[in-house]
């Protein structure tokens, strides 16, 4: 299956809304949470196990029942760099323009549309 970073982005904000400290959030393939209803189960729970290889997200995945837990800190640096649309958006055209949308250069176009994004703040035109 091809890795969707969209997805990926979804599932991370989904856990950071709707998890807190010993507060865990749980769906079942029969309810879908509505951020995720226009993907199918196997792109969600393969996405959510993608996360957690990644070591963003603290979860466990049954057969028809996903828990997420938390996110790590990688998942919360990470969501911290493309929570804006904006930032997200210039992020995933330049991943475009580059030719590569694997999770090491997405980070690394994020931190760097951040960065510039602080450079303009500080010495704007």
């Amino acid at each position: 299956m091809k890795m969707n970073p969209d997805l990926i982005r979804k599932i991370l904000l989904l856990t950071e809304e709707n998890t807190s400290y010993g507060e865990e959030y749980e769906f079942e393939d029969e309810a879908l949470p509505i951020e995720l209803e226009n993907y199918s189960l196997d792109e969600i729970f393969y996405h959510v196990e993608l996360c957690k290889k990644f070591d963003f997200l603290e979860c466990f995945i049954y057969p028809h029942c996903i828990v997420l837990e938390d996110l790590t800190p990688q998942g919360h640096l990470f969501l911290s760099d493309i929570r804006d649309d904006l930032v997200w958006n210039k992020t995933k055209n330049i991943a475009s323009k580059i030719g590569s949308f694997s999770i090491t250069t997405l980070k690394e176009i994020a931190v760097q549309v951040v960065s510039q994004s602080i450079n303009t703040f500080f010495n704007p035109k």
